[in-house]
Parts: structure tokens; C-alpha cells; sequence
């Protein structure tokens, strides 16, 4: 969805303001609102896996700290 009136060109770059309403590449944009409670379930997942897994949450401790950041940081961008 391109809105008109927010588009910059000049000889070598042009900017045009677009919304995504899905993920990447707008897939599952079918479901838009619905978007926002499963990430937050999926969220819920890993974190009560990560509760009950506390040697692989030990030695995999930044990894798994970086995909739950991600995640609510994608989360809170839907709910703001």
C-alpha cells in the first residue's frame, strides 16, 4: 500500500512510504490483529520452555536472551 503524497525522488535514491500489514513480505497479513496474539503465544512457549529446560537455557543463555528481545520488541511495535 503505497499513500500518496509521502514519496521523495531525486536523481540517485527514491523513497516511498509503504505498510506492512503481515510479516515478511506481507505473509500472513490475513490474519492482521489476530498477528499480535500469536506472537505473544509463541513468546509464552519459549518462555515456559526455557523455565522447564534450565541446562540448555545455561548454556545457551545469550541466545536464547537475544530471540526473547526480539520477540518482544516485535511484540510491543504490534501493540503500540
Amino acid at each position: 500500500l503505497t499513500l500518496a503524497g509521502l514519496r521523495w525522488q531525486s536523481e540517485y535514491l527514491d523513497l516511498t512510504y509503504a505498510l506492512n500489514t503481515g510479516v515478511a513480505f506481507s505473509m500472513l497479513s490475513f490474519l492482521e490483529h489476530n498477528l499480535k496474539y500469536l506472537h505473544l503465544a509463541l513468546i509464552g512457549v519459549l518462555f515456559i520452555y526455557l523455565f522447564w529446560q534450565k541446562t540448555l537455557l545455561k548454556t545457551h543463555n545469550i541466545a536464547f536472551g537475544m530471540m526473547l528481545g526480539a520477540g518482544v520488541s516485535n511484540l510491543l511495535d504490534r501493540f503500540i
